[in-house]
């Protein structure tokens, strides 16, 4: 949470500090287009996403960002942590120099 205005090219570069961006998603309201504040950033290797939640609070210039995890509706916490344990056992991966 906490994207206000952010556009989709600048929470890339934002979040690849923690690792190769997949994705990311700002979400907006559908009758305006505005904003919601929020978006989704999926991330290529699950140790990115670790790295981040390891300390969920990020700062873009003077906006604030929560972390959270975000699954498929059709997915737990368990089904996540088991899908990916070897992954995130795994030390990350650094992020690709783009």
């Amino acid at each position: 949470g906490g994207t206000d205005a952010r556009d989709r090219f600048e929470l890339v570069e934002h979040f690849s500090q923690f690792g190769d961006v997949q994705d990311v998603e700002v979400l907006r309201e559908r009758d305006h287009k505005t904003p919601r504040g929020f978006a989704f950033v999926t991330f290529q290797h699950a140790a990115a996403a670790a790295r981040l939640l390891a300390q969920p609070i990020t700062t873009l210039g003077s906006s604030r960002m929560e972390a959270k995890i975000c699954l498929d509706p059709k997915e737990t916490l368990s089904d996540f942590a088991l899908r990916y344990q070897s992954e995130l056992q795994a030390p990350p991966p650094p992020p690709s120099s783009a």
